[in-house]
């Protein structure tokens, strides 16, 4: 069956609460980051990513993600989509102090990259900012919002700030069943999942990256 909804959005931009919600209103499954590992998908998403991009020699220049928007988009022209644009200063602090951070963490144990969720991150990290995310995140962020709004223009488009509010309320049920076509459940508050929140294992190398601008 194709897909109904089709959601871009850059890792720490609420992707997981929203998978949640649209989970929990339609009682269909999202594929999300989180069921690469649940379904050992490693193997085949990192062979995806290198048949495309280990031969280019700027792979940070090519914005893999936005390869993958437009394939979808275009194989699925019915699906409703969904762009989960963020506060840049708060993504690009969130991606530090999260995903980064436990990047580093990894690199430093070991440099094993086996066909695990250790080098899954790793081959993300390469292609899409160089491995070098102080550097060149904040420029892969803008790149990828504003292709991707581009690319959706003429289309029925949510842009979707899980920290933003709209007419002086908190973005929560209401837009996204108003968007979907579902009532708003009754008396059950909007999921806040965070399943990549600061653990004591990286906090040392938290502690060592420079601050957001």
């Amino acid at each position: 069956m194709p897909p109904h909804v089709l959601i871009f959005g850059l890792p720490r931009t609420g992707t997981q609460s929203l998978c949640d919600a649209i989970t929990h209103l339609t009682g269909e499954p999202v594929y999300h980051m989180r069921e690469v590992a649940m379904h050992s998908h490693q193997p085949a998403w990192i062979s995806l990513l290198d048949r495309k991009y280990r031969d280019h020699e700027a792979p940070e220049a090519l914005i893999p993600a936005l390869e993958d928007v437009l394939e979808r988009y275009c194989a699925y022209p019915e699906a409703k989509v969904i762009l989960t644009p963020r506060n840049e200063d708060a993504w690009y602090a969130s991606m530090l102090r999260t995903l980064w951070a436990g990047h580093l963490a990894a690199t430093a144990e070991t440099n094993d990259r086996n066909v695990t969720m250790r080098g899954l991150r790793w081959k993300y990290h390469e292609y899409c900012w160089g491995n070098d995310f102080p550097a060149h995140g904040r420029e892969y962020y803008r790149k990828y919002v504003k292709e991707v709004r581009e690319l959706c223009e003429g289309r029925e488009v949510l842009e979707w700030d899980v920290n933003s509010k709209v007419a002086g309320e908190e973005v929560g049920w209401e837009r996204l069943c108003g968007f979907l076509g579902y009532d708003v459940p009754a008396g059950r508050e909007f999921p806040r999942s965070d399943e990549n929140a600061v653990k004591p294992a990286v906090v040392e190398h938290v502690e060592t990256l420079p601050e957001a601008k």
